[in-house]
């Protein structure tokens, strides 16, 4: 079962700074589009926007932290990714990434990808995450081969050296 991200002490300042990075990197405080977080573990980005009306919903394969079923039947303008693709294989999130043109040519993608450096495996340390890489499937840079397959990147922004921050444009 993969892990939701939680935010104790040392996590939950990183997560947040990550969150707050992507909210950032697009000016999402002031977005008038419909927001996917994909993949969006305890809800947090949808908190933090829901004071600026922005409309954010929440997609996990967990039922008790999903807004909806299926993303495919609902309409969207920007799909967010805070460190989830990297737990694809690379059919997986090559799939992905072709039912999301099918479904909107124009999206936007906010993706957050882990540096996987050592700085992260010493942050998961100090807070006592010992498996927090465990469902790691792809790293950094076979993940963004395969987004930009299909992405075009628009801006990045490094969050502590342990994430990268990427605004993509479907091409």
């Amino acid at each position: 079962m993969e892990k939701t991200t939680t935010y104790g002490v040392f996590t939950g300042f990183y997560f947040r700074k990550i969150l707050h990075t992507i909210i950032e990197i697009k000016d999402l405080k002031n977005s008038s589009k419909t927001i996917l977080d994909f993949g969006c573990g305890t809800g947090e980005l949808k908190k933090l926007l829901k004071k600026y009306s922005v409309e954010v919903i929440n997609y996990d394969t967990k039922k008790e932290i999903t807004d909806i079923k299926d993303w495919k039947k609902i309409n969207f303008d920007i799909l967010i990714a805070s460190q989830v693709f990297y737990t694809f294989n690379k059919r997986e999130l090559y799939n992905l990434l072709k039912s999301l043109k099918i479904h909107n040519p124009n999206l936007e993608l906010i993706v957050a990808i882990s540096n996987q450096n050592i700085f992260n495996k010493l942050l998961a340390i100090i807070a006592f995450e010992f498996d927090a890489h465990k469902n790691t499937r792809l790293v950094k840079k076979e993940e963004k081969e395969i987004i930009e397959k299909f992405a075009k990147k628009i801006s990045s922004k490094n969050s502590y050296c342990l994430t990268e921050v990427i605004h993509y444009r479907l091409k």
